[in-house]
């Protein structure tokens, strides 16, 4: 039978690590919950969960500092005090509350960053002090190194962020999700009682991390010390929120997506602080030199690389750098006196990389640069920590091989940061540029089109010569599925026609004199590219109006247009926004259609079969529906498109099938709905 000190030393770290498991995995529910909660409400924007992402570890570093603050400027447990109290504020507040936000589109960061900090500010910034206030208690009053309890806490936010988008998210509504977690958070505020009582019965020794009465205060941290975990914490940070952008550009954003990249820069803490150094080391330093070389040429306009690629490459990055840094930084652990330290400087990195990426760059650059300059700052950092101490030894494996990777990527990696500049690499020249929290756009010349792009995805075209260039091309020539339907459907009197989807207003060619047209664009900065560079807008001879917006938002709020063609063709670069595919949202769709009105869907996408989702919903509506494809021709500016077609008969159908579309079959129809999606079910 063990002795009974060594249970008692088992109860007491129990008691310390249950609260910072449940602490750390509600921390990342939080995060998870409140981004799916806001992402429909912000045209499912990739900025949303960067923007989350950022403010979370903005009260993480704030968290952190304060704990560190509070134990080295009292000789008493002051923290005690205050650290229940909070808790308790917390719970008299009620249940958690996350009511519908109020968008303003010209400004969604301030939108984002609003209703972050007037709902879920005070609990996030209490489960952040959970991790470094329970280890500082455990030292005052086991005197023994809290590491333990950062393990768990890590273990915590693993399990948080794999349980949300494979155990939760799957099978409970939002408002259940929100009830659940007010109640893990009850149960969070019990299991600290036990831990504050211990520290409170301490209260006749320091908190101090010197730890018992006597003992000496705390040394003080050197600057250079404190700016080394800056930097390793900061530019793992930055490549995390840089490479989820990425990713969102191909893939619809949420949390699937979100906790994927997530969980590897996690991970990368985990196993970095596991041992002093990874017995891979040389392996994780060759694998950062292949993938620093060839994430850059994915990064390059026309690549047709396959999604697991696209995905796949930027992951595995991502693991790698933010191992080399992760190491480096469990290496320059200090002594238990300046542990709280230790950790607030490490949140403060991480609140400086992902703030940079989402609230400085989309206003300092014109496109998506601080991926690059990301991977730049990793090798920039592993090579400064593999420089030899002294310059009379021989360099080390590591240290050649640190140069040997930065000689083979810098020129790459400023290469492509160059391409990027400059805007080469789409055969023309480049005409304006613009980014915001919805992305980057650029307007530039090709050999016989205007193109207007998004992220890597062409948005809309118009072809070069004047005399055609208010000739619908693209994916919207006269044969595609949505040419067919504006042409051919209700021909015989005025109509009104719905666009979801500005684009450079191709569409708007096919309305005719006593026609009403509405589009609905959620980016500010579309409709004057539009306008000053593509000549559709002008040129129509329809009743013209664009409403800003999310645009099912704005539908489900304006009363019943009886469009006789409303058509969805909503990107956010090559991926259409979840949450306009929806059952919920095709019933907003059907809602505002006219009794003989058709439904036309974009379903074009290089990675994911779309039309699965679309054909999921009209089954469920009980809609008939043609997927229909045409042929592209380079000469004419025509690419090939899907757009699928759905009216409440076929009847109404049959009309807009034939000429040059081809028809094709639809296997195994997926359903969304608003509170169940997962992407894997559609890839190809």
């Amino acid at each position: 039978m063990p002795p009974p000190g060594r249970i008692r030393d088992a109860a007491v770290l129990c008691s310390f690590a249950m609260p910072a498991f449940l602490g750390a995995a509600l921390f990342m529910l939080l995060q998870l919950l409140v981004g799916r909660v806001l992402l429909p409400q912000l045209g499912g924007a990739p900025g949303v969960w960067v923007s989350c992402l950022a403010f979370f570890q903005l009260t993480l570093c704030a968290g952190y500092a304060w704990v560190h603050l509070a134990t080295r400027r009292s000789s008493r447990p002051v923290s005690s005090f205050w650290q229940p109290a909070l808790v308790l504020a917390v719970l008299a507040s009620g249940p958690l509350r996350l009511p519908p936000v109020a968008a303003d589109y010209w400004s969604p960061t301030w939108t984002v960053l609003r209703f972050l900090i007037r709902h879920v500010a005070l609990p996030s910034l209490v489960l952040s002090t959970t991790a470094p206030m329970l280890q500082t208690w455990y030292f005052a009053v086991t005197q023994r190194a809290p590491f333990a309890l950062y393990a768990v806490s890590n273990a915590g936010s693993f399990a948080g962020l794999l349980a949300y988008p494979l155990l939760i998210e799957p099978r409970l509504l939002l408002h259940t999700q929100r009830v659940a977690w007010s109640y893990g958070f009850g149960l969070y505020a019990l299991l600290m009682a036990a831990p504050a009582v211990l520290a409170w019965r301490r209260r006749t020794a320091t908190l101090q991390l010197g730890g018992a009465q006597g003992a000496q205060p705390a040394s003080c941290v050197e600057l250079r010390q404190a700016l080394g975990w800056l930097g390793l914490s900061a530019a793992p940070t930055a490549l995390l929120a840089a490479i989820t952008n990425h990713i969102s550009v191909d893939v619809p954003a949420g949390p699937l997506v979100w906790a994927a990249p997530l969980a590897l820069y996690l991970a990368s803490f985990v196993v970095a602080f596991a041992r002093e150094r990874s017995q891979q080391a040389q392996a994780h330093e060759a694998l950062w030199i292949a993938c620093t070389v060839a994430l850059p040429i994915l990064l390059l306009p026309g690549n047709e690389a396959r999604l697991p690629v696209l995905i796949g490459v930027p992951l595995l990055t991502l693991w790698v750098g933010s191992m080399l840094c992760h190491s480096k930084l469990a290496q320059r652990r200090p002594v238990p006196e300046q542990l709280t330290a230790y950790y607030a400087c490490i949140a403060a990195g991480g609140a400086l990389g992902g703030g940079a990426v989402a609230f400085v760059a989309p206003h300092v650059f014109s496109d998506h640069y601080e991926l690059v300059l990301s991977l730049i700052g990793v090798h920039a950092l592993h090579l400064t920590y593999a420089r030899r101490r002294d310059r009379r030894s021989a360099p080390s494996g590591a240290q050649r091989l640190a140069w040997l990777g930065f000689g083979l990527a810098m020129p790459v990696l400023v290469a492509t940061l160059w391409v990027q500049v400059a805007g080469l690499g789409r055969s023309g020249q480049v005409l304006a540029r613009t980014r915001n929290f919805f992305g980057p756009l650029q307007v530039f010349d090709a050999q016989r089109v205007r193109v207007l792009a998004h992220g890597r995805t062409d948005q809309g075209q118009a072809l070069r010569d004047p005399a055609r260039s208010r000739e619908p091309v693209g994916y919207v020539g006269k044969e595609t599925g949505v040419g067919r339907a504006l042409r051919l459907h209700a021909t015989g009197r005025p109509r009104e026609l719905g666009v979801l989807g500005l684009g450079v207003g191709a569409l708007a060619t096919y309305a005719r004199a006593g026609d009403s047209l509405r589009f609905y664009e959620i980016n500010p900065d579309v409709a004057p590219l539009a306008r000053r560079w593509f000549g559709f807008l002008d040129g129509t001879r329809a009743a013209l109006r664009i409403v800003s917006g999310d645009g099912r938002i704005a539908l489900s709020r304006e009363p019943h247009h009886g469009f006789d063609v409303f058509v969805l063709d909503a990107f956010s670069s090559d991926a259409i926004p979840a949450h306009l595919l929806t059952l919920e949202a095709f019933a907003v769709y059907l809602g505002q259609l006219a009794p003989d009105g058709v439904l036309v869907v974009n379903v074009s996408n290089r990675h994911l079969d779309v039309e699965r989702v679309v054909a999921g919903s009209a089954r469920a509506l009980g809609l008939p529906y043609h997927v229909l494809q045409s042929r592209g021709d380079a000469k004419q500016g025509l690419v090939r498109a899907r757009w699928v077609v759905m009216a409440r008969s076929q009847a109404l159908l049959q009309p807009l099938l034939g000429g040059e579309t081809t028809e094709l079959p639809v296997h195994e129809p997926v359903l969304w709905t608003d509170d169940h999606m997962s992407i894997l079910s559609i890839v190809r």
